[in-house]
């Protein structure tokens, strides 16, 4: 009957070690006994943070600390975490959680190792070893100390427990059951049941297994014991047969049981291969469109680049118009100083250069502001043309736009028409590009600011993109790791569980054909013979082996299981029993031959009252001699 913390409870168990009993626990942590290796069911080394020599780490760990004279010189703690609540592959939770638990009991220099075994069966339990100290105050000095009791007598004092060991154990159980509650927030949680008998109760797997086999002994010896009780002499050879049938019935029902638990494994197995191409996929594709995103922007970075040499470009020409009206100005000047009759020309002369550079100046002045789409100009390309908002100008603005532009201005506001209608593209590209990397980064602001600020930001943009996606790709590379590291496990699991299946089959084969051997033992006993050590052998005369199959010698010459030495032992004695029922049997019908002749001698001589007596007695022997006679033969039971 399972109980109620079955599961949900978890357990700490405290054992003292002599130096000889830690070197044994460093070669069972190493895997260098026969238990560590007979316990294993895969190659997956252990987790640890100090590693695995015991002896050296011990000897650090007490070096200048004084060590009472007693048989303990270490602990092992074992810590097992409830199996329900807690993942058993997340080995570094534990390890974690173990550790801070003994810290809070034994001091934060208690721990000089620990270990966390993941090629064994159970997957919920750790290992600690621990030698805490305190600060020994004696009348004339203080030094440091290594105890074995002193903790767990404040622990138990703390929980109100005495000071005996089943005391320090409960309060152990307490503190370990409130730091699961309250510290690991495990939800369901339970205190596991106190011990009704003293002592340990703790044992080992051989034991549990050891235990195991003797129960199942017991069991089947009981039930061949019980069966050879109940079963008649007519029914012996069927009711064996069935039991080997019965017998062979649950050991292929195993076998399905074990196939199904493979079959759920390997599909769980495709599920997490699954899953991980998947994720990889995934990557693969946020790498495209990391990859994508960064061309854009120094596809960007170029546009806004040329953009700037060709304002650049734009501001050069109007100086040097500028420069060249100066120089025309200068000129007309000279020439108004040479030629007083020229002097109104020159002054016309310098009246227009100068309404045209002023015009060349509002030109470019407009076509500067209009680079801003801040402005609301909005400067677009209509076939060979650019337009203009009007709405957005003042009057000045405005006359200056109707006027008839020179084919120079003009062909420079088609290039910056152009250069801002690709980079107004770009932008719209690289925002709905960005969107779908994260929807959590900023939208790009409608209003751009001044060339070299734009640049600053798209820069400081860029890097946080690249940063971003750098926490990505370590996300993504952890994630892979782990997959890795659960599809091994997996696969280990995968590989026991056919071993498993491949000794079920074996095993089923065996007791098959012993299952077969017994139903031919059965019907022919006398084919056995039996050794005085309590063995048996084949009768190999061809008359007793003629008849019979080439396998059953083989069969024969193998160990056989305990219920089919059981079951060979029972027909063996019931053929015995057969022979002396024959023999008494026979005795019996000789008896009653005599009988019949001494009545039959003795007829002439008797009284009348004798002879009704004799008539009955010869009756009765009519009736019971055919019976005899007929077992006798083997015809009738």
């Amino acid at each position: 009957m399972k109980k109620d913390t079955a599961g949900v409870a978890g357990a700490a168990r405290i054992d003292q070690l002599s130096m000889a009993e830690l070197t044994h626990a460093e070669l069972h942590g190493k895997r260098l006994d026969k238990t560590s290796k007979s316990r294993a069911i895969n190659n997956e080394p252990p987790l640890t943070t100090t590693g695995l020599d015991l002896k050296t780490l011990y000897h650090v760990h007490v070096a200048g600390a004084f060590i009472p004279k007693s048989r303990a010189k270490a602990m092992q703690v074992v810590i097992q975490f409830p199996k329900d609540l807690v993942n058993g592959d997340d080995a570094a939770l534990m390890l974690q959680h173990g550790r801070t638990f003994l810290e809070g009991v034994f001091g934060t220099d208690a721990i000089f190792a620990d270990r966390v075994d993941r090629d064994e069966q159970s997957r919920h339990v750790v290992d600690f070893f621990i030698a805490p100290k305190y600060v020994k105050k004696t009348k004339h000095q203080e030094k440091v100390a290594v105890t074995m009791s002193r903790h767990q007598k404040e622990l138990a004092e703390k929980y109100n427990c005495p000071p005996t060991p089943i005391g320090t154990g409960r309060a152990l159980q307490d503190a370990l059951f409130e730091y699961l509650r309250d510290q690991m927030h495990l939800s369901g949680v339970k205190r596991g049941e106190p011990k009704l008998i003293p002592g340990p109760d703790w044992k080992s797997a051989e034991q549990l297994r050891s235990e195991e086999l003797d129960d199942l002994a017991t069991q089947v010896q009981e039930r061949a014991a019980q069966v050879g009780r109940d079963q008649t002499e007519a029914h012996a050879r069927r009711a064996d047969a069935e039991a080997a049938h019965i017998a062979a019935d649950a050991i292929a029902q195993s076998v399905a049981d074990d196939r199904h638990a493979l079959d759920r494994d390997r599909e769980a197995h495709r599920r997490r291969q699954a899953e991980l191409a998947r994720r990889e996929r995934q990557l693969r594709e946020a790498e495209d469109v990391v990859r994508v995103a960064r061309s854009e922007l120094q596809r960007r970075q170029d546009n806004l680049t040329v953009t700037q040499r060709l304002i650049d470009r734009a501001t050069e020409i109007a100086r040097e118009r500028t420069i060249a009206m100066m120089e025309a100005s200068a000129s007309a000047e000279a020439d108004r100083i040479a030629a007083a009759k020229s002097t109104a020309l020159a002054d016309a002369d310098r009246a227009a250069i100068a309404d045209e550079r002023v015009q060349r100046e509002a030109e470019l002045a407009l076509l500067m502001k209009a680079s801003d789409d801040a402005h609301g100009l909005n400067l677009r390309l209509s076939a060979s043309h650019i337009t203009l908002n009007e709405e957005a100008m003042d009057q000045t603005e405005r006359s200056t736009y109707r006027r008839v532009w020179p084919a120079p201005v003009r062909a420079l506001a088609v290039r910056l028409a152009t250069a801002l209608e690709r980079v107004r593209e770009l932008t719209r590209a690289l925002l709905a590009r960005e969107a779908r990397i994260s929807a959590k980064e900023l939208a790009v602001s409608v209003r751009e600011r001044e060339l070299e600020e734009r640049q600053t930001t798209q820069r400081a943009d860029l890097e946080k993109a690249l940063a971003a996606l750098t926490v990505r790709e370590d996300a993504a590379t952890l994630n892979a790791h782990n997959a890795e590291r659960r599809a091994a496990m997996a696969d280990a699991r995968m590989s026991a569980a056919m071993s498993k299946e491949n000794d079920a089959v074996e095993a089923l084969a065996v007791h098959e054909n012993w299952a077969k051997a017994i139903e031919i033992i059965g019907k022919y006993p006398s084919i056995l013979i039996h050794d005085s050590d309590g063995g048996f052998r084949l009768d190999r005369r061809p008359e007793r082996t003629g008849k019979l199959p080439e396998w059953l010698a083989a069969t024969l010459e193998k160990p056989a299981p305990a219920w089919a030495q059981t079951a060979i032992k029972g027909l063996h004695q019931r053929e015995r029993a057969t022979e002396r029922l024959e023999a008494r049997e026979r005795l019996a019908a000789s008896h009653l031959e005599q009988l019949q002749d001494m009545i039959a001698a003795a007829g002439p001589a008797l009284q009348p009252a004798q002879r009704q007596i004799a008539e009955r007695a010869n009756n009765i022997l009519r009736r019971v001699g055919p019976v005899i006679h007929l077992q006798d033969d083997g015809h009738a039971m």
